[in-house]
């Protein structure tokens, strides 16, 4: 593992912030990966971040940051190519492939590891491919594939932290992939190719509802938080992209930054503010991010200079992190504080 403490380039570090309302500028911290380019950032509940980086081998590793700027780098037992997909705390979990796609790596494993290390591999048993998503209080949901025949399907599970692991799929569909869990237990998704394709919460007796959004757009469900309130993103009317924020009684609230043709929301806290990407394009390029309050205030953030910025994660704390490509689409990280 390498250890480094860094500083950003001066000419990057200006911050455009606006909102409906004036309030006080936010505290906003920039990291690298060095020799790197940061390509994703999670935030837990205790500020330590991490994600996935592109190293200068051409491979995808993963790097932890703690709250005092130390960052280390890793790769999954035995792995060549790491994708850290999410932390809690400290525990980070995500996939790696023992032969990097280059040279025709497609099976991936599941990974967990401890702030005290080492990374500990799981697969679910006779399955190609195991990529683990989300994780809270030591219970990791994902997706799953490659079983007998149907190697394109995709498949959920959940495992417990003593290391149990169940199998479920919506009835019907083709692919079911778990992609968040609660503090509850309860987890959301999506399911693909069946009479119920759209979003499903699954509650921890196994029991599952599926929902679309209200004007029949098919949602994509990308975060639930603790009371059970889910967020997310659809395509609505004239193929435009929307966020959306579903309530526990199933009501929706939409959620379009001003200006936008393209909005989408990428995770809701459990103080139900939450973050996403917004683009006046209506493909989602060159695409700006936004943090959202509870009372619905939209907030703009980019980068100066940015070709794209995306804020896609936001811890209890209020404190979001993210990524933006600078000009000659090198990815660097970046944490905002309220």
């Amino acid at each position: 593992m390498k250890i480094y403490a860094w500083s950003i380039p001066v000419f990057l570090a200006a911050l455009v912030m606006s909102a409906t309302n004036a309030c006080a500028a936010p505290t906003v911290t920039y990291f690298d990966v060095p020799g790197g380019s940061v390509d994703t950032a999670v935030i837990d509940n205790a500020g330590e971040v991490s994600g996935a980086y592109l190293g200068s081998d051409g491979n995808k590793h993963g790097y932890k940051r703690t709250v005092d700027g130390t960052i280390t780098t890793f790769d999954g037992p035995g792995g060549v190519y790491t994708i850290p997909n999410d932390i809690s705390k400290g525990v980070i979990i995500g996939q790696y492939l023992t032969t990097s796609p280059q040279n025709g790596g497609t099976d991936s494993s599941g990974f967990i590891l401890p702030p005290d290390g080492p990374a500990v591999a799981f697969s679910v048993a006779n399955s190609s491919y195991t990529i683990p998503i989300g994780i809270n209080n030591g219970v990791i949901v994902g997706m799953y594939g490659g079983v007998k025949k149907h190697a394109a399907d995709r498949y959920a599970f959940v495992r417990s932290p003593t290391g149990i692991i169940k199998r479920f799929s919506v009835p019907g569909a083709n692919e079911t992939e778990a992609g968040d869990v609660n503090s509850s237990g309860v987890i959301v998704g999506n399911a693909y190719g069946g009479p119920d394709e759209g979003g499903f919460i699954r509650s921890p007796d196994g029991s599952l509802t599926t929902f679309g959004v209200q004007d029949g757009g098919r949602p994509f469900a990308s975060s639930i938080q603790i009371d059970g309130i889910v967020a997310g993103t659809f395509i609505g009317n004239r193929n435009l992209v929307h966020g959306f924020i579903r309530s526990t009684n199933g009501a929706y609230k939409i959620v379009d930054v001003p200006g936008a043709s393209y909005t989408a929301v990428s995770c809701i806290n459990n103080n139900e503010w939450s973050v996403g990407i917004w683009s006046t394009n209506a493909d989602g390029t060159n695409a700006k991010s936004f943090i959202r309050t509870a009372d619905g205030k939209i907030k703009k953030f980019s980068i100066e200079q940015a070709a794209f910025t995306w804020l896609n994660h936001i811890n209890s704390a209020n404190v979001a992190s993210g990524i933006y490509f600078d000009q000659q689409n090198v990815g660097h990280g970046v944490i905002v504080t309220p």
